[in-house]
């Protein structure tokens, strides 16, 4: 991160390719707390401006894919997979407990817009009547939902989960997450692609 003052007006540049999940992130609450905001972002490169209120630019609209090295498990375990997007996968295999969080983050900087985004998971049992529900999740509040039954999985098959949305004002925590909603099930979790819609 780096802190850069011009003549009348101070900027910040944040690089978070190299450290997604590190102190940059935490420094980023201090910078909003003092009145900068995004100006522009490209590739995981950000930057703000103190007393900056118009939308930031975007060279390009969003078109990324989060494999599950960039999200959060819970109560789920990585484990190699050749047919995967990066040759892993999260997992889990439940027998007793109805209701789990699957995964969440990744607490992503996101301008505002409209975005539809794709859960990229399977099932390996095609349990009739268990289910997972996936969501759209950033300030403290779901921008959309929705539950799938593992019979609706191809099993040993990834399949796409969709789910519409849109974001009013820029967001600094935007989470993709998963929960089971069943008590006897397998899914697998190879990664979560959004795209923006023009």
């Amino acid at each position: 991160m780096s802190w850069i003052t011009t003549r009348d007006t101070e900027y910040i540049l944040m690089d978070l390719e190299s450290d997604p999940h590190g102190t940059e992130k935490y420094m980023l609450d201090i910078a909003r707390q003092e009145g900068y905001s995004l100006v522009s972002f490209y590739d995981n490169v950000y930057l703000y401006r103190k007393g900056y209120d118009s939308p930031p630019l975007q060279y390009e609209l969003v078109n990324i894919t989060y494999s599950v090295y960039e999200l959060v498990p819970q109560n789920m375990k990585m484990v190699p997979d050749p047919n995967s997007t990066l040759g892993a996968v999260y997992i889990f295999h439940n027998r007793s407990i109805p209701q789990k969080t699957l995964w969440h983050g990744p607490y992503e900087i996101m301008p505002q817009g409209n975005y539809v985004v794709a859960f990229k998971v399977s099932t390996m049992d095609n349990k009739l009547n268990e289910s997972i529900r996936v969501d759209v999740f950033a300030n403290r509040t779901i921008l959309n939902t929705a539950t799938f039954k593992e019979i609706e999985l191809m099993n040993n098959t990834w399949t796409g989960l969709g789910l519409n949305f849109t974001l009013p004002q820029v967001v600094y925590d935007l989470e993709f997450r998963g929960f089971l909603d069943g008590g006897n099930t397998s899914i697998r979790l190879d990664s979560i692609h959004l795209t923006q819609k023009p």
